[in-house]
C-alpha cells in the first residue's frame, strides 16, 4: 500500500513538473531565412534572435506558466521568434508585478 501510495505521488509529482511550459525550441535559422527573404538582413535576424535567447533564460522561469501558455499561443506557429517571446515575457512579468499581493500598511496620521 506504502509503495503504491509513493509510486502515485511520483507520477503526480512528475505530471505537475511537466505541465509547467518550457521555452520554446525555435528553428532560428530557418526563421532568419524566410526573414531575409523578405528584407531582413540575415545576420540581424540571427543576433535580434540570439540576444532575445538569451534575455528570455533569465525571464522565462520567473513568468507565471498561465502567461507562458498565453505567450506560446499567441507568438507560435510555424514562425515563432524569441524576440516575440521576449516581449510577451517581459509584459507578463510587468503585469505578474502589478497583480501582486501587497502588505496594506494602516494609514498614518502625524
Amino acid at each position: 500500500m506504502r509503495l503504491a501510495l509513493t509510486a502515485l505521488l511520483g507520477l503526480i509529482t512528475t505530471a505537475v513538473a511537466r505541465a509547467e511550459t518550457p521555452l520554446p525550441m525555435i528553428d532560428v535559422e530557418s526563421r532568419c531565412t524566410v526573414a531575409a527573404d523578405r528584407g531582413i538582413q540575415r545576420a540581424d535576424c540571427i543576433n535580434s534572435e540570439q540576444r532575445a535567447y538569451d534575455l528570455l533564460g533569465s525571464q522565462w522561469e520567473r513568468v507565471e506558466d498561465r502567461f507562458r501558455i498565453g505567450c506560446v499561443k499567441q507568438f507560435g506557429g510555424v514562425l515563432m521568434a524569441y524576440t516575440a517571446l521576449a516581449r510577451c515575457a517581459a509584459d507578463s512579468l510587468m503585469v505578474q508585478d502589478l497583480n501582486r499581493k501587497r502588505e496594506e500598511k494602516p494609514f498614518r496620521y502625524r
